[in-house]
């Protein structure tokens, strides 16, 4: 498999790994504070990747923008949205994912 697939596969298991467990009945947002830890990494990663104006909220929403690449500027948007809490009913710490596949169109964990 391509140096891609290999790269996308060690991000992916590296994001599972944090714990973002929730809390149910919580009144807060998010619900426990170290949810926030994984909005943090995607923020210092996106600013590595060059988006220029990366912003986190302080309920621990990612926002950024990758410009168009079109010669005209032109094209349409694309927006990435991703739940980045876990169950309180599953454990937050010492999870240990795998991949067991890689495909062009798929990643099988």
């Amino acid at each position: 498999m391509s140096n891609f697939y290999d790269h996308v596969k060690e991000r992916f298991i590296r994001y599972a790994q944090v714990d973002t467990q929730s809390q149910a009945g919580s009144p807060t947002a998010p619900s426990t504070m170290k949810q926030k830890n994984l909005a943090k990494m995607l923020k210092e990663e996106l600013e590595a990747m060059g988006v220029s104006d990366v912003e986190m909220t302080e309920t621990g929403l990612v926002y950024g923008t990758i410009p168009s690449t079109l010669p005209d500027g032109g094209g349409i948007s694309i927006g990435f949205v991703a739940h980045m809490d876990t169950s309180p009913d599953a454990p937050g710490t010492g999870v240990k994912p795998g991949c067991t596949r890689i495909t062009p169109a798929a990643m099988y964990f």
